[in-house]
């Protein structure tokens, strides 16, 4: 699998139809390689959305960044839309007016909602940190702190977990 930005962070660019020409080529290439390829929302809306409209192959995927999708779409993830084309999380936490990167729990995104998109987005993958060792986070070690970003991304996958044995007994 290959996961990409579509967009520059410091520009919004026009869909195109350059951008669905570029994006068939390299999903082209992909399906006879049997790679498939997670779009990752990052910082500007309808870009995922348009791609995803304009081409259909298996191997076009979402890559969904809890971080980006707080601060950047105020939490308006498209699950419905995108269920079971989710193929990887980036999990990282902030307090909704910059990408910090924090570890989950650290800032503001409402977890217990999240888990719960996840599950009904039929969402069976990897749970992935994006959180980083920086400034917050210097009066613990390196070590204490992958260690504590185990525990959390354990704690949301058991959170996650939990609710479909709780579907399963329905």
């Amino acid at each position: 699998m290959v996961c990409m930005h579509i967009t520059k962070s410091n520009r919004q660019s026009p869909m195109s139809d350059i951008a669905i020409a570029r994006m068939r080529k390299l999903l082209d290439h992909a399906e006879k390689l049997g790679i498939e390829v997670a779009l990752e929302n990052t910082v500007w809306p309808g870009y995922i959305e348009f791609i995803c409209d304009h081409i259909k192959s298996p191997n076009l995927k979402v890559c969904l960044d809890s971080g980006h999708n707080h601060v950047y779409f105020k939490d308006s993830f498209n699950f419905d839309k995108f269920k079971n084309k989710i193929a990887c999380v980036h999990l990282h936490d902030n307090d909704g007016t910059a990408d910090q990167h924090l570890l989950p729990y650290d800032g503001n995104i409402d977890w217990g909602k999240l888990i719960c998109d996840l599950k009904d987005s039929c969402y069976q993958g990897d749970i992935t940190s994006e959180s980083v060792y920086k400034e917050s986070y210097q009066h613990i070690t390196p070590l204490e702190f992958f260690i504590e970003a185990k525990n959390r991304l354990a704690r949301i996958a058991e959170n996650l977990a939990k609710l479909e044995e709780e579907d399963e007994r329905k």
